[in-house]
């Protein structure tokens, strides 16, 4: 099980190593069609906040309205779909890796990385912060109906990248890092609370996410990572074609050629040249699933789940244990075993007199002399 378990997507460094990887392929893909990265930030309004910094502290929220992480990260879901519509509407070609995570307080906020044509940044930074102050902007304006700037900036925050401090590899590396094992975070701190260290808070943040069924990363239009692991899955050559080629750059690791195989950021889904080939079963709740197979595109079909495995009882268990004359497991909590009565106070006293005489070498003592006095 352990190297089940190393080998999988469990195994907290695979698990970053995919993500640096894929991450990577997207920016050498927005290098090679010269495409532009924006990072941005989005919060929630206060009332989704327990807590405030006041100077150097955190102090309880008086707006604070009891709203639990999940309600923040539903309203920050609702604004992000809202402007993925308009995106769509207005022939937005926008790519790239969403990351969430907890405050101080465990409310979510988002960070990200889009990678899209220069000449798209305006209107992506425009209408995304549109939707991001559109709801609860009451606290974004003063009372003469002008923004609050440190307000309007925590609520939503966008920066073009030009690459001088390390492209957008660089900028998430932090972010993969500490929400997944916390390699290369020695001696760093958090920024919301400086005695902590982030390799602590690893930890943490993953009982964080799991308790709220947060996902933590989420790339947006870019391939299937479904179809990536399966065809990295397959050892065997295909025959010389797309498949292929894609499988090929999958088993390198080169996720940018990859992500130009399978039909660059422009291609929906649904009309990706190789797709996940399923089987319908029945579950042990009776529910019927789908659970992937293999791999089917160019007109091959691959299969990478050939073997099924089950999980069975041991059948020798009941012979064993009818044959083991050792003491049986309690079918209850209960224990039916009946504890010896407690001796007087009286029989206490006269224990404890023989067993001092005994150590006393003194001889058997005066039974009769004892009981009257």
């Amino acid at each position: 099980m352990s190297e089940v378990h190393a080998s999988s997507q469990a195994n907290p460094e695979n698990r970053r190593h995919e993500l640096m990887t894929r991450i990577a392929g997207c920016q050498e893909y927005a290098d090679a069609n010269n495409h532009a990265a924006v990072f941005i930030t989005m919060t929630t309004p206060s009332r989704f906040h327990r807590l405030k910094k006041r100077g150097h502290y955190w102090i309880e929220n008086p707006a604070f309205d009891g709203s639990c992480p999940r309600d923040a990260h539903a309203w920050l879901s609702l604004n992000w779909s809202r402007f993925r519509s308009w995106a769509d509407r207005h022939g937005l070609d926008y790519y790239g890796l969403r990351v969430v995570e907890p405050h101080q307080d465990g409310t979510p906020h988002w960070h990200g990385v889009f990678f899209m044509p220069l000449d798209q940044t305006g209107p992506f930074i425009k209408a995304l912060q549109h939707y991001q102050c559109q709801q609860d902007s009451a606290e974004l304006y003063d009372a003469s109906g002008k923004p609050k700037h440190k307000a309007m900036k925590a609520r939503f925050d966008a920066k073009l990248l030009d690459g001088t401090e390390g492209g957008a590899v660089a900028y998430l590396a932090k972010y993969i890092s500490k929400n997944v094992d916390g390699f290369g975070l020695d001696d760093l701190t958090d920024s919301d609370n400086r005695k902590a260290k982030l390799q602590d808070t690893v930890k943490n943040v993953t009982a964080w996410s799991r308790q709220f069924c947060f996902r933590q990363f989420q790339f947006q239009k870019t391939p299937s990572a479904t179809v990536w692991r399966e065809l990295r899955r397959i050892q065997d050559k295909q025959e010389y074609c797309l498949f292929e080629k894609a499988r090929r750059a999958a088993d390198m690791g080169f996720f940018s050629a990859y992500f130009d195989y399978m039909g660059g950021h422009r291609l929906p889904q649904s009309l990706r040249p190789i797709k996940p080939r399923t089987k319908a079963r029945e579950n042990k709740y009776g529910e019927t699933i789908h659970h992937i197979i293999g791999l089917e595109g160019s007109g091959l079909v691959v299969l990478t789940h050939e073997t099924e495995w089950k999980l069975v009882k041991k059948p020798a268990v009941k012979q064993e244990a009818s044959q083991d004359g050792g003491s049986r497991r309690p079918w209850s909590s209960g224990n039916n075993y009946t504890p010896a009565e407690k001796p007087t106070r009286q029989q206490q006293i006269i224990s404890n007199f023989l067993l001092q005489c005994e150590l006393d070498r003194c001889g058997p003592p005066e039974y009769e002399e004892f009981f009257s006095t």
